[in-house]
């Protein structure tokens, strides 16, 4: 009865663990996975208190930047204050298309890395 539904759940925790952490070279279980990623995550979060706090102001900055890039690149969308997305230029080019679509996620989105 809950096979398919731990199934799926197996398959979302897999594919996590391999964009986070890395390819898999064994078969482990779900729940080794889920500590993996866990203990991954905090090694993380340790790394980024020790940072010093200037470069991850300007770190958070670029990543804005190359955010807003993207989405007038991409998407046509503006980009106005707080983060909040509008599609004014990609709503009016093709009127089926709601401004909510700038919000939805895509695969090529940029991601920025922290250097220490």
């Amino acid at each position: 009865m809950h096979a398919p539904m731990y199934a799926e759940l197996g398959k979302l925790v897999r594919n996590t663990y391999v964009k986070c952490v890395g390819p898999l070279e064994q078969e482990v279980t779900t729940m080794d996975l889920l500590k993996r990623i866990e203990l991954r995550m905090e090694t993380l979060t340790q790394q980024l208190e020790r940072l010093p706090a200037e470069k991850v102001k300007i770190a958070q900055r670029v990543s804005i930047e190359m955010q807003r890039s993207w989405l007038v690149e991409v998407r046509g969308c503006e980009v106005k204050g707080n983060n909040k997305y509008y599609a004014a230029e990609a709503a009016q080019q093709q009127p089926n298309q709601q401004a909510n679509d700038c919000l939805k996620p895509t695969s090529k989105k940029p991601t920025l890395l922290l250097l220490t």
